[in-house]
């Protein structure tokens, strides 16, 4: 029997070939694999990048459309002019002075201006009150130092901005004569005087009719001094309110928000606001002391909050005696019962034009007045005509605002 021989085949090759095969194909799918995520990553990185890039595009034309279109509702219609230079009189510690100052800064940033406050600094006075609620601009000698290119309007902002001294020094701030090469538009609002007559010699009237003639408006805050002015310097005028009317009472009332003084609710108060010394004032507030049982409230300007304290003081007391015109003037803001001791040193003018402005009966003291009368006037309605109140501040702001160019 013939033995089955046996033939030994080598399959080492086979398999090898096979397994071969096969972690080759699976290799090329691995990388395959990693080259689409390595794709996909690259795809979502520059995804991202374009992403960050149209943002970026995005807020930049945003930006220029509305810069161009001038979406805030209150800004200019002409132009980008946004500065303004307000000038001021000197600083003077007293509330009306500043308070002048902060209403014009408060309105022109409503309208969407960019203001400064221009203005002399006496020595050792105190402006803690502006430095904290506006830009102050302090010149040293005269307004000559200021640059026509650091503003795009130029104004001479009330108080007594038009007196013998404004009038008749170097650089007659009364008439901006430091600009009067400057071709940015130059305009006065509420011009005041402390004098009841027509105060310029003929050559400064002559000078004043040339450097007011290019004024893009002028505006006085009493109509005697307007009617005066036009007839002197052959120019058109307006009569607008004080700048202490312009905004509403509400931003005085945030003044006083945190102020803190030791008070008595209990107790009802009258407001004392005297700028100089009488006996006349201090007889008259006895009596009605005596009468009414009311506690003074006195303002010290020694207190570096003596604005706040003002408006303080105003707010909550049931009625107000004053020598002060600013004193008059927040009375009526704050429909407060007063009585107003005209003084003579001052500008009794200023006090007469309220007066006659308004219609007020028995509040304004005079050296002929019935003292009894006029204390009665304390405890009655100070009943000012709002709606007449309401008109003559939309005038006022109407000509600032065409002085401003805005529509």
């Amino acid at each position: 029997m013939e033995k089955n021989s046996l033939k030994i085949v080598n399959i080492y090759p086979l398999l090898e070939e096979k397994y071969k095969f096969k972690y080759k194909k699976k290799y090329e799918k691995i990388k395959a694999t990693k080259i689409i995520k390595l794709i996909l990553i690259l795809l979502l990185f520059i995804i991202i990048i374009y992403i960050i890039f149209s943002y970026n595009q995005y807020l930049k034309i945003s930006s220029l459309i509305k810069e161009i279109l001038n979406v805030n509702e209150n800004s200019i219609n002409k132009g980008n002019r946004r500065r303004i230079g307000v000038i001021g009189i000197l600083n003077d510690q007293n509330p009306g002075n500043n308070l002048i100052k902060f209403s014009m800064y408060t309105k022109l940033k409503e309208f969407g201006f960019d203001p400064f406050i221009i203005s002399k600094i006496r020595k050792n006075n105190d402006i803690y009150f502006l430095k904290k609620m506006v830009k102050l601009k302090i010149i040293n000698e005269t307004f000559s130092e200021l640059n026509e290119n650091d503003y795009d309007y130029i104004m001479l902002n009330s108080d007594q901005s038009w007196t013998r001294s404004t009038l008749s020094q170097v650089d007659k701030i009364a008439f901006l004569k430091f600009a009067e090469n400057w071709t940015i538009p130059k305009f006065i609002y509420a011009a005041s005087t402390d004098a009841n007559y027509w105060m310029l010699t003929k050559r400064e009237n002559e000078e004043g009719k040339r450097l007011l003639k290019n004024f893009k408006g002028i505006s006085f805050r009493e109509k005697y001094i307007k009617i005066l002015a036009e007839q002197n310097l052959d120019i058109k005028a307006e009569f607008v309110l004080d700048p202490t009317f312009l905004i509403d009472k509400n931003y005085y009332l945030d003044l006083i928000k945190d102020y803190k003084r030791n008070f008595n609710f209990n107790e009802k108060y009258i407001l004392v606001y005297q700028l100089d010394r009488n006996i006349n004032i201090e007889i008259f507030i006895q009596k009605v002391i005596k009468m009414f049982n009311y506690k003074i409230y006195n303002i010290s300007i020694d207190d570096k909050n003596y604005i706040e304290n003002f408006i303080f003081g105003i707010n909550i007391s049931q009625c107000v005696v004053t020598d002060s015109y600013h004193g008059t003037v927040f009375s009526i803001i704050f429909n407060k019962p007063f009585v107003s001791f005209g003084n003579k040193r001052r500008g009794i003018g200023r006090f007469e034009s309220l007066k006659k402005t308004f219609n007020i009966k028995n509040r304004f003291i005079t050296p002929f007045s019935n003292y009894n009368d006029i204390i009665n006037a304390l405890s009655e309605p100070l009943n000012i005509n709002q709606t007449l109140l309401e008109e003559l501040k939309n005038k006022s702001i109407k000509f600032l605002k065409s002085c401003l160019d805005i529509n």
